[in-house]
C-alpha cells in the first residue's frame, strides 16, 4: 500500500504546453505598383506557412500567416487562429500632360497638339488638318495599376482648336467706274490676283442703261478653313451719250457722256434773241433756245444737234455766251449738227424764207421803179425854160447829176443776192 495505506493506482497529470511562436509583426511599408512582383515581407518558417504575400498587380490583398503545427504550437498569446495582414500595392501615379499653349492656324497640314509621348498613357484627336475645334483624350495605358498624380484616373481632355486662316487679299481691288452708253453691257471686275481657290460672283452687275448701280463682289472660297472674305462693292455708272430738251428740237451728245442723272433744260427764246440779233431784210430766227444743264452740269466738248424746219433757207447759227459767235455746222435730214465746249442761247437764223417772199418782193420793187420813172418824166413836162437851159448848161460843163441817183434795179440785185449768199455775215 501507499504511505497512505492506499492501494489506489496513483495518477499525475503530464501536460506538455505548447510551444509558443511570436507572431510576425505588420509590414509598414507602402507598396507602390512597379511592374514586377513585390513581396509582403512575411517569409515561411518552420512554425507557420505564408499565403498570398507575393503580389504584381496594384491592389489590396490579404497576407494569411497560418501555424504549421497548431497541437503543438500556439502564438505568444496562445491562440491558434491564422494572422492575416493587409497587403496593399498602390497603383503607380503618372504625372499629367499639360496644355499645349500654342496658336494653331489652318496651314493645308496635318498639326500636331504637343502632348509628350509616355508609356503610361495615349493620346487621341492630337494629329488634325481642317480648321476646327476638337477633343482630345489622354488615357491611361493601365487604370488598374496607374492613376494621375492626384489618384485620379480619368481620361484628361484638352481642345485643340486650329483657328481658320485669313486669305490675302491685299492685291486685289474692286474699283468703280464710269462708261459712256453705246448699247453694249458694261460690267466691273475685281483686279489683281485671287487667292488660290478663290472665286467671285457679281450681283447687279452687266448692265445697258444708262444709270448708276451698286455692284456687289462676292468672293467663294473654302470658307470651313478660311475666314469669310468680306463682300466688296463698287459703283458702275453708265452715263448718258446725250441729252434731249424736253421738246426733242435739242440734242446735246458728248464723247465724255453726261451723268446719267443730269437733264438738259432748254427754254425757247425767239422773242427774246430777236431783240439780240439785228436781222437784215427777209431774214428770220428759225429756232431759238436757251440750253442749259438743269442738273449735274458737265464741262466739255459738245456735239449739239438742232432740228430746223425743211424750207429754212442761208441757214447760220449763232451762239449768245460771253457774245455772239457764229458757228461751224453740217445739215443732214432737217438737223444741223456743230461743236462747241460751251452751251447757251442758240440761234438758228436763216434768208429768204422761200420762193413767193422773192417773188413778192420782185413786184414791190419794179412797182415802185414804174412810179420813179413816171415821175421823173412828169417832172420833166413841167420844168420851167430857165431850169431846162442851166442843166443844158451844166451837161455842157461836163456836171452830170445823174451818177447821184439810186437805180431801184441796183437795189433789187442787192436784195436777190441776200437771198442766194452763204457767205454772207447775216447780222449787224
Amino acid at each position: 500500500s501507499w504511505e497512505d495505506a492506499s492501494i489506489d493506482d496513483l495518477s499525475f497529470d503530464f501536460v506538455i504546453e505548447k510551444a509558443k511562436v511570436e507572431k510576425p509583426a505588420k509590414d509598414e511599408r507602402v507598396f507602390v505598383y512597379n511592374k514586377v512582383e513585390q513581396t509582403y515581407p512575411i517569409t515561411d518558417n518552420e512554425y507557420y506557412s505564408v499565403e498570398g504575400n507575393k503580389r504584381t498587380a496594384a491592389g489590396s490583398y490579404v497576407v494569411t500567416v497560418s501555424l504549421v503545427d497548431k497541437a503543438n504550437t500556439s502564438w505568444e498569446d496562445a491562440s491558434i487562429d491564422d494572422l492575416s495582414f493587409d497587403f496593399v500595392i498602390e497603383k503607380a501615379k503618372v504625372e499629367k500632360p499639360v496644355k499645349d499653349e500654342r496658336v494653331f492656324v489652318y496651314n493645308k497640314e496635318e498639326q500636331v497638339y504637343s502632348i509628350p509621348e509616355s508609356e503610361y498613357y495615349t493620346v487621341e484627336g492630337n494629329k488634325q488638318t481642317d480648321a476646327g475645334s476638337y477633343q482630345i483624350a489622354v488615357i491611361l495605358n493601365d487604370k488598374n495599376d496607374y492613376v494621375w498624380e492626384d489618384s485620379s484616373s480619368e481620361d484628361v481632355p484638352f481642345v485643340f482648336t486650329i483657328n481658320k486662316a485669313i486669305y490675302d487679299v491685299s492685291e486685289i481691288a474692286f474699283d468703280s467706274a464710269n462708261y459712256v452708253y453705246d448699247g453694249e453691257e458694261k460690267s466691273l471686275y475685281v483686279s489683281g490676283s485671287l487667292p488660290d481657290g478663290v472665286d467671285v460672283e457679281y450681283l447687279n452687275n452687266a448692265r445697258k442703261e444708262a444709270g448708276i448701280y451698286e455692284v456687289t463682289a462676292k468672293f467663294l472660297g473654302d470658307y470651313d478653313n478660311y475666314e469669310i472674305i468680306a463682300d466688296m462693292t463698287a459703283t458702275l455708272h453708265i452715263l448718258f451719250d446725250r441729252l434731249e430738251g424736253e421738246n426733242g428740237n435739242v440734242e446735246v451728245s458728248s464723247a465724255s457722256g453726261f451723268d446719267s442723272r443730269a437733264t438738259l433744260k432748254t427754254t425757247v427764246m425767239q422773242p427774246t434773241l430777236r431783240s439780240v440779233l439785228r436781222l437784215k431784210p427777209g431774214q428770220k430766227v428759225y429756232a431759238a433756245y436757251d440750253v442749259a444743264f438743269e442738273s449735274y452740269p458737265l464741262d466739255g466738248n459738245y456735239v449739239v444737234k438742232v432740228a430746223v424746219p425743211d424750207f429754212a433757207k442761208k441757214i447760220k447759227v449763232y451762239l449768245v455766251s460771253e457774245g455772239v459767235k457764229e458757228m461751224n455746222f453740217t445739215y443732214e435730214n432737217g438737223y444741223l449738227t456743230f461743236t462747241t465746249d460751251k452751251l447757251g442761247q442758240i440761234a438758228v437764223v436763216g434768208g429768204s424764207l422761200s420762193t413767193p417772199f422773192i417773188i413778192a418782193s420782185a413786184v414791190v420793187i419794179l412797182l415802185l421803179l414804174v412810179v420813179g420813172i413816171t415821175l421823173f418824166v412828169y417832172s420833166k413836162k413841167k420844168m420851167p425854160k430857165a431850169a431846162e437851159e442851166a442843166i443844158e448848161n451844166d451837161s455842157e460843163n461836163g456836171n452830170d447829176k445823174e451818177e447821184n441817183v439810186v437805180d431801184p434795179r441796183s437795189d433789187e440785185k442787192n436784195k436777190d443776192e441776200l437771198g442766194t449768199r452763204t457767205d454772207e455775215n447775216d447780222i449787224e
